[in-house]
């Protein structure tokens, strides 16, 4: 009985040519924001890789600062474990 009702409703959906119409506009749209919102998530990555690397380079730079820093004073470089 249900199916029944299922399809009666589906034709009658069908035949009005605004519901078609509406329904098309309504998936264009959708796909349209889906590959808006993608090319946003992929800024997003570049400039989360972008910053990531440039904090890396800042704390490479510091290392490297204290160390020498530390080999001209003689003492042991901040966090140096005894093996290094």
């Amino acid at each position: 009985m249900m199916n029944l009702i299922l399809r009666a409703e589906w034709r009658r959906f069908v035949r009005q040519h605004t519901h078609v119409w509406v329904s098309g506009v309504f998936a264009a749209l959708l796909c349209v924001s889906a590959l808006w919102s993608g090319l946003a998530a992929r800024e997003l990555r570049l400039l989360n890789a972008q910053e990531m690397a440039t904090w890396e380079q800042a704390r490479t730079q510091a290392r490297t600062q204290a160390r020498e820093a530390a080999a001209k004073t003689g003492a042991a470089a901040p966090g140096a474990t005894p093996r290094q």
